[in-house]
């Protein structure tokens, strides 16, 4: 067996566990991220094939940023269809996570744990079953993002399953009387449209439903996923999964046998052209951190001191007939607002050195309906991530960073890009706050009369509000006039590192159904950074081409200067120039 040392051991690669390993690992970090499949991803990988919705579904300016928008950006970049996640996702994601510097191991099961005392993890135990390698990570902190807390459970950490009864959170929602029932599971199918006749035979086990009748829900469209397909509510999701993916695929070929042979779907000239191998889970255990969040927290928010992400998807608790529903199957209970998540559920309550990241963090059956969603499910990845790199940095476990370093961990989490309802930059270290600020030209909008200010770049938030896009905006720009933001201090200061934040259209709605290709086309592609020397001269710092991510960090030998000028050259698209925020820091060790 192979002793593996690091500072965190992450076990679960979907989106969440991806985050939180690559936010660790570029805060310096020894990284160990343990997937036991061949891909990265989890829900939204090529295996399951889910699209990472989240708040953005009812509210604008509300899309994830930091870690989760860097992944959905460079997938939409490289990506020939984005309807769909594909091994090219899966790559992608990959690399995002190989060139943070994490150590991954994939095909990799963790099957135990030793503990150092009751409430502390010293090492997880795992097997690469494609080369029968055995492994011991051993870390001070560990994170659990496998979809089912198979790392709590095995630590012996408290969890919840199934649905909590009304009385104990006060929940609506809720059931008169606990019950074991979670969510169910989805197998998902693609269709493609070959140009000519396909005949399609089902196997002989596939169930048959010769008449629309037959079907609890109508055939709206091919193209849909037809994520009604879904079963194992009332079963028992991890003991039972392939009884679940095994019925699921009978529900699944019988439901193409009635469009292609009992129906009038013009599906004629339609073949099934992918069928998901792994079906997209939606609950299992939940790990008991020092907060619970409930149906209260998520429709009627409430501030709290140590938010750290934030959801917005509606309460999204299927019908546990999942198919075989008689009744609606799906019944949304829509917000008001975004909601913040508490620091406090996503580490556990009796296990000292262990996170948690994903849909098991700590929250009842009725919150998990919302908090479940893969862009939720990301920035908290980042969040744990980022925490795991404050608790090293101070020698502190889980909770006492909670109780002592919560604003250090905010204004991290801001610094690289993430939004926390309720909290702006205060980063001490920025020296951009200490600017006055200026521009080439700032664009008035005909419509309103709202002028798009240089000040916006440091007003503390890199995103809109309804009613504000909240960044500087230029006047029409060309290849013979770019545009400019400059800042300017009343005493020399000495840097080395600059943040830049642009516009990649967070103020849309459903964008993860939008299926844009390529570079959005509001984001900043070229431009350089300049600054003003000792000898009043403008001398170029740096310069970037092709540009496409939303944030970006550019970092050089240290320079003292009064003024520094960010000029735009090209937009992917857009005739202005966009801005977000400008960031300005002389960090150590650079």
């Amino acid at each position: 067996m192979e002793d593996v040392n690091v500072d965190l051991t992450v076990v679960g690669g979907g989106i969440a566990g991806c985050a939180a390993a690559i936010a660790a690992s570029r805060l310096g970090l020894e990284v160990a991220l343990v997937q036991d499949r061949p891909v990265l991803g989890g829900n939204a990988s090529s295996e399951v094939g889910l699209l990472m919705g989240g708040a953005a579904r009812d509210f604008r300016h509300t899309r994830e940023t930091g870690i989760v928008e860097e992944i959905d950006l460079v997938n939409r970049y490289h990506n020939h269809e984005v309807k769909w996640r594909n091994s090219i996702s899966d790559a992608t994601l990959e690399n995002l996570v190989k060139e943070a510097g994490v150590s991954l191991y994939l095909n990799t099961h963790a099957y135990s744990v030793e503990m150092d005392t009751d409430s502390s993890i010293r090492a997880v135990l795992a097997a690469q079953l494609s080369t029968e390698k055995r492994f011991r990570f051993v870390s001070d902190l560990f994170a659990d993002s496998t979809g089912d807390g198979s790392i709590g459970a095995l630590s012996g950490a408290d969890f919840r399953r199934g649905t909590e009864a009304r009385h104990e959170f006060g929940e609506s929602l809720a059931p008169e009387e606990p019950t074991d029932v979670t969510m169910g599971s989805t197998l998902m199918f693609r269709v493609k449209d070959l140009g000519r006749p396909v005949p399609f035979t089902p196997p002989e086990w596939a169930y048959s439903y010769p008449d629309p009748g037959d079907l609890p829900r109508r055939v709206k469209s091919l193209y849909n996923h037809q994520l009604w397909i879904e079963f194992g509510a009332r079963r028992d999701t991890i003991s039972e999964n392939m009884e679940i993916r095994e019925e699921l695929l009978k529900i699944l070929y019988g439901v193409w046998d009635h469009i292609k042979n009992h129906g009038d779907y013009g599906a004629e000239n339609f073949a099934l052209s992918w069928v998901g191998s792994v079906p997209g889970k939606r609950e299992s255990r939940r790990l008991v951190g020092d907060y619970t969040l409930s149906q209260k927290d998520v429709t009627d928010p409430t501030e709290y001191g140590d938010a750290v992400a934030y959801g917005g998807w509606p309460i999204d608790v299927h019908n546990p007939d999942g198919f075989y529903a008689t009744e609606r199957w799906l019944d949304y209970t829509h917000l008001e607002k975004p909601y913040p998540i508490p620091y406090r559920c996503y580490y556990s309550r009796n296990i000292d050195n262990l996170f948690m990241a994903g849909r098991i963090i700590s929250a009842t059956h009725v919150a998990h309906g919302s908090i479940r969603l893969i862009r939720t499910c990301g920035v908290g990845g980042q969040a744990v991530g980022t925490a795991a790199y404050v608790c090293n940095k101070h020698g502190r476990i889980p909770r006492e960073l909670g109780e002592g370093h919560i604003k250090e961990l905010q204004q991290q989490l801001l610094k690289y890009d993430c939004h926390i309802p309720g909290v702006v930059n205060e980063d001490p270290g920025d020296l951009a706050r200490r600017a006055s600020v200026s521009a080439s030209s700032e664009y008035e909008d005909p419509a309103t009369g709202v002028i798009h200010s240089a000040d916006k770049v440091i007003d503390g938030l890199s995103r809109g509000r309804e009613g504000d896009e909240n960044l500087w905006m230029s006047k029409p720009i060309s290849m013979y006039r770019p545009a400019y933001i400059q800042l300017e201090w009343e005493e020399p200061i000495t840097c080395n590192t600059i943040h830049l934040t642009f516009d990649t259209m967070i103020r849309e709605q459903k964008f993860f159904k939008t299926f844009r290709l390529g570079a959005m086309p509001t984001c900043v592609r070229d431009y350089t950074i300049s600054y003003l020397d000792t000898a009043g001269e403008w001398e170029d710092l740096s310069s970037r081409k092709g540009n496409f991510q939303r944030h970006n960090i550019v970092r050089f030998n240290p320079i003292t200067t009064r003024a520094i000028r960010v000029t735009v050259e090209k937009t992917n698209g857009d005739r202005l120039a966009r801005i977000y925020e400008v960031r300005v820091y002389n960090e150590p060790g650079e």
